[in-house]
């Protein structure tokens, strides 16, 4: 029981230290102190933190319909086999054309099924017609 007690009064001083200090004040003392440390940052300042920018960790590009998107990239790099960013999932619908005809499918069939509302297509929106 005394261990835990120690732990818990280690633990209220603690925060009361911390609570006296900037966070680069701390960062400061926790590193004179050879202690790993960082700081832990809000949303917007990790996207904007010169080391996830130097290291290309975020990927940026613009969404049909959601305008500009930004997504975290895979960690790890391979100079023999590079990540492929498969930015836009696509719309449900979008390949069917293309399967049905690699299935020998002609373009009235196509056609047919798309009337029929068996197949559906993306509309500009995002949504499904057909």
């Amino acid at each position: 029981m005394e261990d835990q007690a120690n732990q818990q009064l280690f633990g209220v001083m603690t925060v009361e230290a911390f609570a006296t200090m900037t966070t680069t004040e701390a960062l400061e003392g926790l590193e004179e102190a050879d202690v790993p440390c960082g700081p832990i940052l809000e949303k917007a300042d990790v996207l904007a933190h010169p080391q996830v920018t130097h290291n290309g960790s975020v990927v940026t590009w613009e969404h049909p319909t959601a305008g500009t998107v930004r997504s975290a990239r895979p960690g790890a790099r391979f100079s023999v086999t590079p990540i492929e960013m498969r930015l836009n999932a696509a719309w449900r619908g979008a390949d069917n054309r293309e399967i049905l005809r690699e299935l020998g499918r002609s373009e009235e069939e196509i056609e047919a099924l798309l009337a029929a509302g068996v197949i559906g297509e993306p509309d500009p929106t995002g949504g499904l017609r057909g």
